[in-house]
């Protein structure tokens, strides 16, 4: 028995199947949600191997999201590649991360963020115009 096959039915040995959801439950060790698979003597996030194991490698800066936004999922189906900022991105969309900027309505210096007073910065941050007026002068 080689290394792939032998990680793989470690994998589908600590897996409970979930009919309704279609995800594959982690059984085993985990940590913060993350179901956790020690290869090679180094732990390794189980959805990381699940997705080397039946699609590929992970390309070099990349990360594996989950669709399913369940941590201990391990269904290849559920997994995707993406950015951190991504995976963010994804977060927000579906509202499991908040926004912090999103929910303020003033700048620290009181202008409202709203009109022509908005500017939407990189990644989405939104900035006053008034305070980077000042600053540019």
């Amino acid at each position: 028995m080689n290394s792939a096959t032998s990680t793989a039915n470690r994998l589908s040995a600590a897996v409970e199947k979930v009919t309704e959801s279609g995800c594959w439950i982690w059984m085993g060790r985990e940590w913060r949600g993350y179901g956790l698979l020690s290869v090679k003597n180094k732990n390794t996030r189980a959805h990381r191997i699940s997705y080397e194991v039946h699609i590929g490698p992970i390309p070099d800066g990349m990360i594996v999201c989950h669709s399913c936004d369940v941590r201990s999922c391990i269904n290849p189906d559920h997994l995707w590649i993406g950015t951190v900022k991504d995976n963010n991105n994804d977060a927000l969309q579906k509202g499991r991360q908040r926004n912090g900027n999103m929910e303020k309505t003033h700048c620290p210096k009181g202008h409202e963020y709203a009109g022509p007073n908005l500017v939407i910065r990189e990644q989405g941050r939104r900035g006053c115009k008034v305070c980077r007026n000042e600053v540019l002068r």
